[in-house]
């Protein structure tokens, strides 16, 4: 044997060893008297790759493919080094030509899907996982990362079904069970969610992941106390613990117990947002989504201006953002993005899928911007084949930049503060003109957004003073639907509701039902003695014993008349509709376009108090539209006296009747609604 094979066979033992510098030493003397060795090269090559030497890996491992290019082992290798040096594009052909050598090679099926997931085509990598698996079924890693691609594309049954397969494998892995914790807890199945991560605690008690989704699924499930303990848990252990102080100190009961809990809390949330400024311009430069926290949701459903509190949460973080120019798309269409994020794509495409449709594309180049997954939400819903979409990555800095190099003119965020996403992107300058609106109807307190489109059928005289955007006031009502009709006819008892008296039905979600709504409701049960007040429940128990426990509070004589009823799907609720005698208004954030149009729509009279902002003027917007203002009350009293008149005097209410169903269609698919939206953005970008 050659001294070259010699040292060429005991590089390989300390390879093997994983005595990786003595392996390379005998490499290099091997590659100097035989210089082009294809198996030193490759084998220096991998040393190199491991120890992060991607440009020298790279050439080695070229040599050696020049040397057998039809090794598939090269080939593969040669792949993965380019990827290691952040050259996915380059890797994912050298995959395939390995692929094309040897189909059946799990690992460049594996290679290839993680390549492929970097670039952020999801589909594809999901195939290239799957193919690993058909031909190694027990590959942990393909079966782990497949579940993360599936979680990257919002995909969360699929992404469970991999985890499950994963965990057969490895069923003690932590960052398995965490990611499984986070699917299930998307499908809101949060008990086994939360099974999942006391599993991860058990196995690494100091995970923080783990504690903060805990924490999470408190918060989500109403349980603020037990959100709160986990958190202080959290920020007892030290660290970064901004991101948690900031969460505790916006945290609140999803259902309000009090107007004095409200006002409390408000000057302690004002109090203590400032003590976090100097903290946060620290972070400077660093992804917004690591520290920020987006404003609680029961800010609008207090029943208080929301724009103090908004702007001082946004003079928190606008300082973190860095400036951007917006030149827009320079062509002479409008480019109008419509931006939806995940898990609000289905109200999206009940309120705006009739204004996509018709929107005049000879004046307009018109795309939804969504989340991984909402195109195939949204799609089928248009009828329209000229509307583009635009999938945005759902990490924060790359859907920036991809909103930045799509160019639009004007950017619609249907809601803005619904979640971290669609509250983070507008404090970047996306494009030239950024908009909010009803779909999320309260101000952002965001400089960057410049307009806020209601409508002056909804707005009050002040209203300008409410916002912090620009108030652009339609001269109709912001929609363009028509809801469905209900299919047949149910009964009282088909709800578990007594045969006898009125039916006062509130469809609102628990969160909306202000402490004033208890006066409202005592009022009409005292006025009518067999009436019954009807409330679709949560699917949460918190929230559920939460208000009713406030109900009980509030009268105490009168429990046995209030009924909660279980959540239930569009055609049993639609049905629910018609059973009902009236359909109670909640105050201060009432029911919007979906709630008001469905209940006129099954010909039910509904009755509401005038607010004082646009999360409770709907309703009354709706209803100077129909000439119907009769039905809308300006105190408590006149709310109660209306819908016990609606509730008890047959020929009244038959009248009402009448006249909803005459003068309802004037709401449904109004196409001035889409002609005014595009003669506001028009002008606004001067075109």
């Amino acid at each position: 044997m050659a001294g070259w094979q010699v040292q060429f066979q005991k590089a390989t033992q300390y390879h093997q060893k994983g005595k990786l510098q003595q392996a390379e030493k005998g490499y290099r003397q091997v590659l100097r008297q035989q210089p082009g060795h294809p198996d030193a090269l490759h084998l220096l090559g991998l040393i190199c790759s491991t120890n992060g030497r991607h440009k020298e890996a790279i050439k080695l491992l070229q040599q050696a493919v020049q040397q057998q290019p039809h090794t598939p082992s090269f080939a593969n290798n040669h792949a993965e080094a380019l990827r290691k040096a952040g050259k996915p594009k380059k890797a994912v052909a050298e995959f395939r030509r390995a692929l094309s050598l040897q189909n059946t090679f799990p690992q460049a099926w594996y290679n290839l899907g993680v390549a492929l997931k970097q670039l952020g085509q999801y589909s594809e990598a999901v195939t290239a996982y799957e193919q690993a698996l058909q031909q190694k079924p027990d590959y942990y890693s393909a079966a782990y990362n497949l579940g993360n691609c599936f979680l990257a594309m919002n995909a969360y049954v699929s992404a469970r079904r991999a985890y499950e397969r994963a965990l057969r494998i490895r069923p003690d892995s932590v960052e398995l069970l965490t990611n499984m914790g986070s699917a299930l807890q998307q499908l809101e199945e949060f008990d086994q969610a939360e099974h999942h991560y006391q599993r991860v605690l058990q196995l690494a008690p100091e995970n923080h992941d783990a504690h903060v989704n805990l924490a999470s699924i408190a918060q989500t499930s109403g349980n603020i106390a037990r959100a709160r303990d986990y958190l202080e848990q959290l920020v007892n252990k030290g660290g970064d613990t901004l991101r948690l102080r900031i969460t505790m100190t916006l945290l609140f009961p999803h259902v309000a117990q009090s107007n004095r809990q409200i006002d409390s809390y408000r000057e302690r949330v004002a109090t203590e947002l400032p003590v976090f400024s100097e903290e946060l311009r620290l972070y400077g430069g660093r992804d917004l989504s690591e520290v920020c926290v987006e404003p609680p949701i029961s800010w609008a459903y207090q029943g208080r201006e929301t724009l103090s509190l908004k702007r001082q949460l946004a003079a928190l973080y606008q300082p973190l953002v860095p400036a951007l120019e917006a030149p827009g798309s320079g062509d002479d269409r409008l480019r109008v993005g419509f931006v939806v994020t995940h898990g609000h794509e289905g109200v999206f495409i009940k309120c705006m899928r009739g204004t996509l449709n018709c929107m005049d594309d000879g004046r307009f180049q018109v795309a939804v911007v969504c989340s991984p997954g909402g195109d195939q939400i949204i799609g089928p819903q248009l009828i329209n084949p000229r509307v583009n979409f635009l999938v945005l990555d759902k990490e924060l800095p790359q859907a920036v930049e991809a909103l930045k190099q799509a160019r639009f003119d004007l950017l619609y965020y249907w809601e803005v503060g619904t979640d971290l996403t669609n509250y983070l992107l507008p404090f970047h300058r996306l494009a030239p003109v950024q908009c909010a609106g009803w779909g999320w109807p309260t101000t952002t307190g965001i400089d960057n957004v410049d307009y806020f489109i209601s409508s002056d059928y909804i707005e009050p005289e002040d209203g300008d003073d409410h916002y912090s955007e620009q108030l652009e006031r339609l001269q109709s009502l912001p929609y363009y639907y028509r809801p469905p009709i209900p299919e047949g006819e149910a009964q009282r008892s088909d709800y578990g509701l007594p045969e006898q008296g009125a039916i006062y039905l509130c469809t609102q979600n628990l969160r909306k039902i202000h402490p004033d709504f208890d006066e409202l409701a005592a009022g009409i049960l005292a006025t009518d003695p067999t009436g019954q007040v009807a409330i679709i429940g949560s699917k949460h128990v918190f929230e559920n014993d939460e208000l009713k426990n406030r109900l009980k509070d509030a009268m105490p004589d009168r429990v046995e008349r209030l009924h909660f009823l279980e959540r239930m799907e569009e055609p049993r609720y639609l049905a629910l509709l018609k059973v009902a005698t009236v359909v109670l208004d909640t105050p201060h954030y009432g029911g919007g376009a979906n709630t008001c149009y469905d209940t006129l729509a099954a010909g039910t009279p509904l009755v509401t108090l005038a607010g004082s902002f646009h999360s409770g003027r709907y309703a009354l917007g709706v209803c100077r539209k129909l000439e119907l203002e009769e039905l809308v009350a300006d105190t408590s009293e006149d709310y109660a006296d209306i819908a016990v008149r609606l509730g008890t005097d047959s020929n009244y209410r038959r009248e009402i009747c009448r006249k909803i169903q005459e003068r309802a269609p004037v709401l449904f698919e109004n196409v001035e609604a889409v002609r005014q939206l595009e003669a506001f953005m028009l002008r606004v970008c001067n075109k």
